[in-house]
């Protein structure tokens, strides 16, 4: 793992009790030099200057204005010519069977206001962040990648 890429550099980011122990966690894989691990509060503060965002399953836990919050400090913090790339289900057209279409249940019954989005509704989302939603990119997950870029 420590081979490939070597030269990427990361920040894994999110709130304090959640990263600790990372540290041990990357150092058993050999990438601790490679990986900075900060803690806080991903609604009041993002890590800054990054060339890309990453977030997978995170979008889909909260409600419109706490994602738009997150989402303006990403697309404040971004290096020029920086993406944000947000992996999530993204919920098919009508009549077109789907596990997101579960998933949006479970979201319904265990988030406070968190829901599976349509196309649509992502780049409606990125667009009230200041982002315009470049691709959709589809893979063999039921999970897609989303790519964003500054408005």
């Amino acid at each position: 793992m420590s081979e490939a890429n070597p030269q990427l550099r990361g920040v894994l980011f999110d709130l304090p009790q959640v990263v600790h122990g990372a540290k041990d966690f990357l150092a058993k894989r050999r990438v601790e030099r490679r990986c900075e691990v900060l803690g806080g509060d991903c609604f009041k503060t993002v890590p800054a200057g990054c060339d890309a965002y990453v977030m997978k399953h995170v979008i889909h836990d909260w409600h419109d204005e706490a994602c738009t919050t997150l989402l303006r400090l990403c697309a404040e913090g971004l290096a020029p010519d920086g993406r944000i790339l947000v992996v999530e289900h993204v919920v098919p057209p009508h009549g077109v069977p789907s596990l997101a279409k579960i998933i949006d249940v479970e979201m319904l019954v265990m988030s406070d206001g968190g829901y599976e989005r349509t196309e649509a509704e992502f780049a409606e989302l990125f667009g009230r962040a200041g982002l315009h939603l470049a691709r959709v990119v589809p893979n063999e997950s039921p999970l897609e990648v989303m790519e964003a870029v500054r408005a």
